[in-house]
């Protein structure tokens, strides 16, 4: 299985490379900060897969369709849509700046978008395609009630992101493409300041797990690591 990583040199998505090379995939990895690349490419010898890495910023257009251009293989099995950003300096009324906002759905909602649309016609080619969006239970409307305000421009990205892929799943449907929308659980990661309850390699490997059994009848669902449905 060929599959695109974005976001691949530190927690989730480095954990999914890891995960990834360990079942014999081969791997395509996106890394924002050409400097991270060989940060990345120490996994090179670590299980049966094959690992290649190239410089992607998901805000420019530029960068994401000479990464498109430069992927050495024709079709793409699975996009893992991983990067993302949180705002740490103003994410709580009133100290709310609209720039830092604007910022962070730029990356966690137009970004996958962007790097989405210029897979298409590779991920057509693809056996069984699958588009995993990692979004997170803080883009759940339902649940603002219950999760409280915290981190307005983090959770106004990944509500954005989850109407976009919804709306994705229903336009890429009829190409066999399948979208799913996935919440990773609280991780220890530089994001959570590393006080969460799972590692990111162990929600990657589940993640995989999980939507290895999701069919294209799923496409457009909003789950966990474990499959457990979020309402919207």
């Amino acid at each position: 299985m060929n599959v695109v990583v974005t976001g691949s040199n530190r927690g989730l998505g480095y954990g999914f490379v890891k995960r990834l090379l360990e079942l014999g995939h081969t791997v395509l990895a996106g890394v924002r900060d050409s400097r991270n690349i060989e940060v990345v490419e120490e996994l090179r010898r670590h299980g049966n897969g094959e690992l290649f890495v190239h410089q992607l910023d998901i805000t420019d257009d530029d960068s994401v369709n000479a990464f498109v251009r430069w992927l050495p293989v024709e079709a793409v099995d699975m996009l893992i849509n991983n990067a993302a950003i949180i705002d740490r300096s103003s994410h709580r009324y009133p100290n709310i700046d609209i720039e830092t906002v604007k910022k962070v759905v730029e990356v966690n909602a137009y970004g996958q978008l962007r790097m989405t649309l210029a897979l298409v016609r590779a991920l057509s080619k693809g056996y069984s395609p699958k588009v995993v969006n990692i979004s997170s239970i803080l883009g759940s409307l339902s649940l603002v009630n219950s999760l409280g305000t915290s981190w307005f421009g983090y959770r106004v990205g990944k509500a954005a992101l989850n109407m976009i892929m919804r709306l994705l799943a229903q336009d890429l449907k009829p190409q066999g493409i399948a979208v799913y929308i996935v919440h990773p659980g609280v991780m220890r990661t530089r994001m959570t300041d590393f006080s969460g309850f799972l590692e990111p390699y162990d929600s990657a490997r589940m993640i995989l797990e999980t939507v290895a059994q999701k069919t294209i009848h799923e496409t457009g669902t909003f789950f966990d690591y474990q499959g457990n449905p979020i309402p919207w």
